[in-house]
């Protein structure tokens, strides 16, 4: 369960567009910059209405320190590549080409490493996660242990202590080697890796009366 009334907004540092909703007021303060979007309509996060785009310059620049994850080994168990997976989704190279050498081609093409980001609590690491997996070594299941979750809109949610939550995979022999043929859309990461690649931005929205900046808390 996720407390209500706690939430962040983040932006992918890697970003290289921002898409700005055009029926509320933001106000984005970082230590870099302080960017006020002036838009119009009731001080509730919008819905739907129209989407605007600022391109953002060296996205990449932004990622504080770059990860770079290895891709799957040669004979490696499936048990190893849906670890593997999940290690490398921390790397934002080349769309995430690292993380979906994992996958089956067809899965790599579908796969949304952005959709919903689940974030592990702190200490916490791909160690501690349990597995179990089926006698035909094609399905697993992990069981994670769950901080926070970024969700599509890049509102984070913070989860009760002691949350998990349970990510299933099917895989499949592609030339010899295991793939992940079935995986959820999103990743999951470590908190440090969390705040390596994502930044907090403050949420703030016009009062009705347009006089006063509220925060969204």
């Amino acid at each position: 369960m996720m407390h209500p009334h706690y939430q962040r907004t983040y932006l992918w540092r890697g970003a290289t567009t921002l898409l700005v909703a055009r029926r509320t007021a933001i106000l984005c303060v970082t230590l870099l910059s302080c960017l006020l979007v002036f838009l119009s309509g009731c001080a509730t996060i919008p819905t739907n209405g129209r989407i605007g785009q600022i391109d953002v310059e060296g996205g990449d620049a932004l990622v504080q320190s770059r990860i770079e994850p290895g891709g799957p080994e040669p004979g490696a168990s499936p048990n190893e590549i849906v670890r593997g997976f999940l290690a490398a989704g921390a790397g934002h190279t080349n769309n995430f080409a690292v993380a979906r050498s994992y996958l089956t081609d067809n899965s790599a093409e579908k796969w949304d490493p952005l959709q919903t980001v689940v974030i592990m609590p702190e200490g916490v690491g791909l160690d501690r996660i349990t597995s179990e997996l089926t006698s035909q070594s094609q399905k697993m299941s992990l069981t994670v242990p769950v901080g926070g979750i970024l969700d599509k809109q890049r509102i984070y949610h913070e989860a009760l202590h002691g949350t998990t939550m349970d990510i299933s995979f099917e895989l499949q022999q592609v030339n010899g080697e295991w793939r992940i043929a079935s995986t959820p859309d999103g990743m999951v990461v470590s908190e440090a890796n969390f705040e390596t690649l994502f930044q907090a931005y403050p949420l703030y929205f016009y009062s009705t009366a347009y006089k006063y900046l509220v925060p969204d808390t």
